[in-house]
């Protein structure tokens, strides 16, 4: 319960820091958008209106779950956004256009010890 109300509060937090900036920047995680964004790459995400958001753009959008960062694949009637991660063969469930909170800027490397724990793993 304490971690799920920790992670509201975080994505608040985020929300409204892109929204007073215009910009956001985290570090990413998991594997979904794989081999365009790697685990632990910093991302940088900047504000962008629904109408600014075409298809093949990497997207933050807001979830039940979180935030989310995956490619839009379609948009749809009624300002309906499909996205889908690169490492996924299904799409997500349609969102819609004022769940996109910004579109993704920048991706940087992940650090040092990312890189090596990753080269670990392969």
């Amino acid at each position: 319960m304490v971690s799920a109300r920790r992670d509201s509060v975080l994505v608040d937090l985020a929300i409204e820091s892109l929204r007073r900036s215009g910009r956001l920047r985290f570090r990413a995680q998991g594997t979904s958008m794989l081999p365009t964004i790697r685990p632990g790459s910093q991302v940088e995400i900047g504000h962008a209106s629904p109408d600014q958001i075409s298809a093949g753009d990497i997207v933050l959008t807001k979830t039940r779950s979180g935030l989310r960062l995956h490619r839009v694949v379609e948009i749809g009637a009624g300002s309906l956004v499909v996205t889908r991660g690169d490492n996924h063969l299904h799409n997500d469930e349609p969102c819609r256009a004022q769940d996109v909170l910004g579109r993704l800027r920048l991706v940087g490397p992940a650090p040092r010890l990312w890189r090596r724990l990753l080269r670990r793993f392969r």
